[in-house]
């Protein structure tokens, strides 16, 4: 009889080890889906970070070149025409001295 009384406390034991075990199998499944999520977002973040930096510098790579080269067409001393009062007083300080 004494056997079989440890059997019963064995099985009782296991009983209760398996149970705590599941609880505790819950738990770690809670904790990892909000990881899971967590790593979800912090990966969709990272990319709109590098789209961030990354598109405007592949924009500025395209345009960036022709505007400088019409910018600099407009401001360069031939496309410049002097406003007429302007040239006036130049002229006008210029023979007062």
């Amino acid at each position: 009889m004494n056997g079989d009384q440890k059997n019963i406390n064995t099985d009782g034991q296991i009983k209760d080890l398996l149970e705590k075990n599941l609880v505790c199998v819950e738990e770690i499944l809670k904790v990892t889906k909000k990881i899971k999520k967590h790593l979800l977002w912090t990966k969709v973040t990272r990319l709109i970070y590098i789209l961030l930096i990354v598109v405007p510098l592949i924009l500025s790579i395209i345009y960036l070149p022709s505007f400088l080269d019409k910018t600099i067409d407009k401001l360069s001393p031939e496309s410049v025409v002097p406003n007429q009062y302007l040239q006036d007083l130049l002229d006008n300080s210029l023979y007062n001295r």
